[in-house]
């Protein structure tokens, strides 16, 4: 399966979401003794539109 960037954006995260997505790579890659990169995206749209339904919460 191939996806294309263009098909994807980055999630809005809040600052703290940050933080504990460093810290689990951080564990990951100790772990592993491999670099350990995680990223939030979604289809285009959707990332945009979660973030705004999470605001409401």
């Amino acid at each position: 399966m191939i996806v294309s960037q263009d098909d994807y954006e980055f999630a809005p995260l809040r600052q703290d979401d940050v933080e504990e997505i460093r810290a689990l790579e951080d564990r990951l890659s100790s772990r592993s003794g491999y670099p350990v990169t995680l990223i939030a995206y979604g289809p285009s749209g959707e990332a945009a539109e979660h973030a705004k339904s999470a605001e409401d919460r």
